[in-house]
């Protein structure tokens, strides 16, 4: 179905309401093997962890040749294995000690495959390399055994936090399952199990003067805490839990405390698995009921249970950056196999509104912040760091994705190889100059003489990023954004 011009801007004004965030990943660097994970240490570098156990350095938007650790000899990566995430001590610049979390090489000792937590030190001589020697195990957990006497290879957890509290924060997941298991769903059902450390949110005191290493269990009934995040704006808690294969889910817990140095999460928390996936009964049998567990404010269906493509969440954070305002306060993450984005922000009722983008790139492993608060992802895919961009807001069409500024708009958005700009007015010595997000001019002052309300544009050679279309006619000045493909 075919509309005119007037009509698509009558719906456009009829369903600005409800208009969602958008964003596009720009690539800064390329080149990483299975980037799993990336932070920073309180400065303006990037911190880039590899599966395979090497951490790299992005400075000055370049990677360092020496890799800030490396520690191939004591992981592997079987399955979900390997080093899987690190997080800076919160006095880092002064007592240098930084956390790695990785799973043990594989062996024939029981520790193989095991979840470990250790603690390393930067060199004393060069900032931008660890000492090698200084690790120290603070913590190992043990994975299941399968019948064959092999560990499970797969939900390991795997993210690192500091809170705002100066304890160190991690979840783990169920420890996993095997095909020769008839109860599938974590079939050793750890996540309920309160004498095991599997499924489970764990707080851990790195600081007791007696060099004893404290740990508390927060939470319950997680299967794998892949990625989580605190918000550095006031302590609150976002986890994105990979589902099994009906639900993937994003659990919150609000930071009861004022304290700007505080964090006090509601206690007894149990987020239900393996007795309920998200908020649907998975295994209820000797469960308390529905009332008593801590269900997510968001999930969306993984089709693998109807044979349908698969899905896994890839949890995020909230942006409290200062470069777009448009998505400040919104919860973001994606899934690691299509792709789509999702946007999650209280809706001022005690509810939650969200909103998902798709056509992104898919295999995006983990999400990251700077200094500063703004966003990063990495794809285990294409070995790529992206930032995030905030595009504006966008309205879906039957027929048209547009963005829409002032009375002209742009589409598709974002473009491949055209770009068409509707006007509302004649563009009868309209001109028009592309800057890319730098500010360089990639098309300069190009006049058109038409009568018509449309012109459409060649943009098959600009490069992927983002664009700014200024719009010159008789009426004066407009500004565009756009997202080339």
């Amino acid at each position: 179905m075919k509309y005119s011009l007037w009509a698509l801007f009558g719906m456009l004004a009829a369903l600005f309401t409800d208009a969602q965030p958008s964003i596009h990943y720009q690539s800064i660097a390329t080149g990483f093997n299975e980037p799993v994970a990336l932070k920073n240490a309180g400065d303006d570098r990037l911190f880039i962890v590899e599966r395979a156990g090497l951490i790299k350095i992005l400075k000055n938007n370049v990677v360092l040749p020496s890799p800030f650790l490396d520690i191939r000899d004591q992981t592997s990566t079987e399955g979900d294995r390997g080093l899987l995430s690190i997080a800076f001590h919160p006095d880092y610049k002064t007592n240098g000690y930084f956390f790695v979390y990785y799973t043990q090489k594989m062996s024939r000792l029981r520790s193989s495959g095991a979840v470990t937590i250790a603690r390393y030190k930067v060199s004393a001589i060069d900032s931008n390399v660890a000492d090698p020697n200084s690790s120290v195990i603070l913590l190992r957990v043990l994975k299941p055994l399968s019948q064959a006497g092999v560990t499970f290879a797969d939900h390991n957890g795997g993210d690192l936090h500091f809170g705002r509290d100066g304890y160190l924060y991690f979840g783990i997941g169920d420890g996993g399952k095997e095909s020769g298991i008839s109860a599938a769903g974590d079939p050793y059902n750890n996540s309920q199990n309160d004498t095991s450390a599997l499924g489970k949110f764990i707080r851990l005191n790195v600081n007791s003067t007696a060099g004893i290493i404290d740990t508390a269990v927060l939470a319950k009934g997680l299967r794998n805490p892949w990625r989580w995040s605190f918000d550095r704006e006031n302590g609150d808690l976002w986890i994105g839990d990979v589902g099994h294969y009906k639900w993937e889910e994003v659990d919150y817990v609000k930071n009861e405390t004022t304290n700007p140095s505080g964090i006090q999460l509601k206690k007894g928390l149990n987020f239900g698995w393996r007795c309920y996936e998200a908020d649907e009964p998975y295994d209820a049998s000797n469960c308390p009921p529905a009332n008593f567990f801590d269900f997510p404010v968001f999930k969306y269906v993984n089709q693998r249970s109807t044979g349908g493509a698969p899905a896994s969440i890839t949890g995020g954070y909230v942006y409290r950056g200062a470069t777009y305002p448009g998505l400040y306060g919104y919860y973001i993450c994606s899934d690691l196999y299509s792709g789509a984005v999702t946007f999650i922000k209280p809706n001022g009722t005690g509810g939650w509104t969200s909103y998902s983008q798709t056509g992104l790139d898919s295999s995006i492993v983990s999400y990251g912040e700077d200094k500063e608060g703004e966003l990063y992802a990495v794809s285990i895919g294409s070995g790529k760091l992206f930032k995030v961009i905030y595009t504006g807001t966008i309205v879906a069409l039957p027929e048209v994705e547009a963005l829409v500024t002032g009375g002209s708009l742009l589409y598709p958005n974002p473009a491949h190889n055209r770009l068409t700009i509707l006007s509302n007015e004649p563009l009868y010595k309209a001109s028009v100059t592309i800057t890319n997000a730098v500010g360089t001019i990639v098309l300069n002052d190009k006049l058109y003489r038409t009568a018509s309300r449309s012109i459409e544009l060649n943009v098959a050679t600009l490069t992927t990023g983002l664009y700014y279309l200024s719009l010159k006619t008789a009426k004066g000045i407009q500004t565009l954004k756009f997202i080339k493909e």
